[in-house]
């Protein structure tokens, strides 16, 4: 049984990442592994500065530092000057492989830094396809300690555009600021997600004939057609993904009800008129 342990763990987590996961997320593997900085982006990463010259590689082992004492993972951390409130050092990643319409989470960890830079307090500013969409709490330059932030988005693509920043939330002369250990998962259902997904859905005509047709613009989910009469009795049950068009010549005239469900979960609903 013992054997079984870590191949049943595995995928588990495979289950749980659902395939997609940031590269070097603890930032451990940099171009120059023996240098002791280097004004370019992890591996895996690109620059996404606007000011500066690029991430800076803290190692440990090479040129240990005092803020932090340690990475949040690993023996390695980024770090990134801090300009003014719209200008700052940063890097990002394409994530691929994610579900139109589905919910995921980003994470990463922050504090920060004396390597370089000022000593203003600074923030983190998160990107998804160029746009500004969340900030970090506030921190000292000075703060020694690991900070968590978390941002959940809807994907409106299979690829996205993740990126982060380090700003200054006044003109102060500017931080120093510390990241590391990046994560990325799908979250549980949400009504927001719902009702993104519903409006992706389309049931037509509406008064119907011999003929009902349901269309996705998410052509990557699998849902459940499912008609009942005024009784409540079901009548046609179909399958779909992007497309479906069902043949209702035999169905009497009257009023319908439809629901579309995946694993049990309800993403529109509504009533339809036979003619």
């Amino acid at each position: 049984m013992k054997i079984f342990i870590p191949i049943i763990i595995y995928l588990i987590s495979i289950n749980q990442n659902y395939g997609q996961s940031f590269i070097n997320s603890s930032l451990e593997f940099w171009s120059s592994p023996t240098v002791c900085e280097t004004n370019t982006p992890p591996d895996g990463w690109s620059n996404y500065s606007n000011v500066g010259l690029g991430p800076d590689e803290a190692n440990f082992p090479l040129c240990p530092t005092t803020i932090p004492p340690t990475a949040a993972d690993g023996n390695i951390y980024a770090r990134c000057l801090a300009g003014n409130p719209n200008t700052g050092e940063g890097m990002y990643q394409n994530i691929l492989s994610l579900t139109v319409g589905m919910t995921y989470t980003i994470s990463y960890n922050f504090c920060g830094s004396n390597r370089w830079g000022g000593s203003g307090d600074c923030v983190w500013h998160l990107f998804i396809d160029d746009v500004d969409v969340n900030q970090s709490a506030i921190f000292s330059s000075a703060d020694t300690v690991w900070h968590t932030n978390q941002y959940s988005f809807i994907a409106t693509a299979s690829i996205h555009k993740i990126g982060v920043r380090a700003y200054t939330p006044t003109y102060n002369g500017g931080g120093s600021a510390a990241i590391d250990l990046f994560n990325i998962w799908q979250s549980e259902p949400t009504g927001i997600q719902n009702n993104f997904l519903a409006s992706e859905i389309s049931v037509f005509p509406n008064p119907f004939v011999n003929n009902l047709n349901i269309k996705s613009n998410n052509n990557q989910t699998s849902m459940t057609f499912i008609l009942t009469d005024v009784l409540g009795q079901q009548i046609i049950r179909q399958e779909f993904t992007d497309f479906a068009s069902l043949n209702t010549e035999i169905l009497s005239q009257g009023i319908y009800f439809y629901e579309i469900i995946n694993e049990n979960i309800i993403f529109k609903k509504g009533k339809l008129l036979k003619e």
